[in-house]
């Protein structure tokens, strides 16, 4: 799990990063561990819930689809990562409520993408968003393909191959326009594989 819940906005480094054991439940790690953890063989899969989700239901959430996927293919293993992000509500207008996921959805992205820069670039990623989950990943789809969003950009790597991300987005939360060339998230489909 990675849970931006408690973080600065201002600052990635208070992002939390946790693995979970069967036995012992949840952990904190170091995030040098969380990404030395990635297998060129094992895909790393995001999963990116939406909006007005809290902490547990996203954990609930990442434990059905991992038992969704290890039952539609026991043979192949996989990483899920649970991205945790503070969704919940807080304002009483819907209007405003969603005025502000929006804003800390771009964030979010930033995180994320901050995130899968820093892996290395032969393990496989695959992402699933659901609502603002998705615009949390088509924006960083779009910084990790070199563009700005929100006055933010990633630091170039020279060694960073282009990562082919496979992903699904589900009642996505984006403007019908946003992937087109030169708009919001226009650089997003040049890191995907498959969507």
């Amino acid at each position: 799990c990675v849970s931006s819940r408690e973080a600065d906005p201002f600052d990635s480094q208070t992002v939390r990063f946790q693995r979970f054991d069967g036995e012992n439940g949840w952990a904190d790690v170091d995030r040098r561990d969380f990404f030395a953890t990635g297998s060129t063989d094992v895909p790393t899969s995001f999963v990116v819930h939406g909006n007005q989700v809290d902490s547990c239901e996203a954990i609930q959430r990442g434990h059905a689809l991992r038992r969704l996927l290890e039952s539609a293919a026991p043979e192949r293993p996989f990483r899920l990562v649970v991205w945790s992000w503070p969704a919940g509500r807080v304002a009483r207008s819907i209007r405003d409520d969603v005025r502000i996921k929006a804003a800390r959805s771009d964030v979010e992205a930033f995180y994320l993408a901050q995130c899968v820069h820093a892996m290395n670039p032969d393990v496989p990623v695959a992402m699933v968003g659901h609502s603002f989950g998705a615009r949390v990943i088509t924006g960083a789809l779009h910084l990790l393909a070199g563009g700005e969003l929100a006055c933010r950009r990633l630091e170039p790597r020279d060694d960073r191959p282009q990562r082919a991300v496979r992903v699904v987005l589900f009642a996505a939360a984006v403007d019908n326009g946003s992937l087109l060339p030169g708009r919001r998230n226009g650089e997003a489909l040049g890191e995907v594989e498959r969507m």
